[in-house]
């Protein structure tokens, strides 16, 4: 065949008249060939992939250089000013609730090994990398690249950075990892539950309740998940979750004074107190509290009580914010209920807008720097700090971005009752600061998006339709990270 003077051969090749090879933009057999080579590759990929997920020895070998690398990275751990207190209590043994006591108490325990965060560290990790290894090792099974999918949210930035951190909230999320890690494996490899897997999981359990004072809310969903899965649906997890949780209090108290012998810290009142200053801020009643201009800021409580603003914690309480102390915060709590039932709008406006803010949801670029130029970041130029927010706080971070994600999993068909207990976890968790949140940093909800993009994973990785489901949750998530993008460059656009 000719075309202009040119012979197409039909096999890729193309010549002049005199025979000459010319490059050829007609070439359809050799397009036809690629397109089989590809279709030919895709289940050697797909083989070569599951050759490699079905060794057992190859998934543990991964997960213990995992391991045994963030460890190396993070020696000996690093320490924040929480984590340094609590170090401090557990070298003199004189614990507060200020901090967990169950993670002070583990913490001399293990300085005999080494002193300093080396050990806690090691533990953190630990738990870490266990649960991810029982969670590949569950979806491993599976003859597809998929299996590979739940690593992906191992390794979210957030994790790799928070993972090194000896905190209560780093602590937490590891140790939920760890046991909900170890059930899934269990339940999808259809084995029996041993005694030596179970007193692990309620190890693990029982220290993630007690190494934060609101961690039933993510406990409690898991454990439905153990004991009775068919409860894993809207109504009665959310109402399973608010009993345990309410039975949680007083259970932790007894263990942390009558056990533990740890002082009382009184921290609830640094809740009473900066829902008392929203709700005098919102209402203009002068008389709920009588704080100082400029005092309060939705974005965090701590400002209430530096010098400049009176130090109304001490004030109120007689307490330091961490000490143990004899001292009652006297008629707060009664002040507290009767400020919200004389002003639940206010009450709710200061609510909502602080949980606005710690889920960095339609808030201006630079969040901190807005509500608290104090810190020594917000020092730096103003374009160096509004691009620092929008790369270093991209959307992987936002948990409403995640708290949408994990609604739309809940709520999707054909999802698995290991990854909706997951999402239900991160989910209740992170709701939960609504009523008890008093900060803004990530912290707070590192098992909020831990667990919800763990659940997406796994719902990718299980899912026998090849993610089919999948092309619902951009309908969720895309409208609430365009929101997100709109309100900051909407302040940016009005000159701040």
């Amino acid at each position: 065949m000719r075309c202009n003077g040119w012979k197409a051969d039909g096999i890729g090749t193309s010549t002049d008249f005199r025979g000459t090879p010319q490059p050829s933009i007609y070439r359809p057999a050799l397009v036809i060939t690629t397109m089989e080579t590809i279709t030919k590759l895709v289940p050697i990929v797909n083989a070569r992939a599951a050759r490699v997920a079905s060794s057992g020895l190859f998934r543990a070998a991964a997960m213990a250089c995992c391991a045994l690398i963030s460890f190396s990275c993070y020696f000996p751990g690093r320490l924040t000013p929480d984590s340094t207190w609590q170090l401090q209590q557990a070298i003199s043994g004189q614990f507060t609730d200020g901090n967990p006591p169950i993670m002070s108490a583990l913490w001399r325990i293990l300085a005999g090994i080494s002193p300093g965060p080396a050990p806690m560290l090691g533990v953190q990790v630990a738990l870490y990398w266990t649960g991810i290894w029982a969670i590949w090792d569950a979806v491993a099974r599976r003859d597809n690249w998929r299996s590979f999918v739940p690593l992906l949210a191992a390794f979210h930035p957030l994790a790799l950075v928070l993972l090194g951190v000896v905190l209560k909230d780093s602590a937490m999320a590891a140790a939920l990892i760890a046991g909900f890690g170890i059930l899934f494996r269990q339940h999808a490899l259809g084995r029996p539950s041993n005694w030596i897997a179970s007193i692990f999981v309620g190890l693990a359990f029982t220290y993630a309740a007690l190494v934060r004072w609101n961690g039933m809310a993510a406990l409690a969903p898991l454990l439905v998940y153990w004991l009775a899965p068919g409860w894993l649906r809207p109504g009665k997890v959310i109402v399973t979750t608010a009993l345990l949780s309410a039975i949680a209090f007083p259970v932790s108290a007894f263990v942390n004074h009558a056990l533990l012998r740890a002082g009382p810290a009184h921290l609830e009142a640094a809740l009473e107190i900066f829902d008392l200053a929203g709700i005098e801020y919102y209402s203009g009643d002068q008389r709920v509290l009588s704080v100082r201009p400029r005092c309060y800021t939705p974005f965090y409580w701590d400002r209430l009580n530096t010098p400049r603003c009176g130090r109304l914690f001490e004030q109120l309480t007689g307490a330091s914010e961490f000490g143990a102390t004899d001292a009652r915060p006297g008629q707060l709590p009664e002040r507290w209920a009767k400020a919200i039932a004389q002003h639940p709008i206010a009450y709710a406006e200061h609510r909502l807008q602080h949980f606005n803010d710690s889920i960095y949801f339609l808030v201006p670029p630079s969040l901190v720097c807005r509500n608290a130029p104090e810190y020594p970041a917000c020092r730096q130029p103003r374009a160096k700090v509004i691009l620092d927010d929008f790369v270093k706080k991209n959307l992987l971070y936002w948990p409403c971005l995640w708290l949408a994600a994990g609604a739309w999993l809940v709520f999707a068909g054909g999802t698995a009752a290991g990854p909706r207990a997951l999402a239900w976890s991160g989910m209740l968790y992170g709701f939960g600061y609504l009523l008890v949140g008093l900060g803004t940093e990530w912290r707070y909800h590192f098992w909020t998006i831990l667990a919800i993009s763990m659940a997406i994973a796994l719902h990718f990785a299980l899912d026998p339709n090849r993610g089919r489901h999948f092309n619902k949750l951009p309908l969720v998530v895309v409208p609430v990270a365009l929101a997100g993008y709109a309100t900051r460059l909407l302040f940016l656009l009005a000159g701040w």
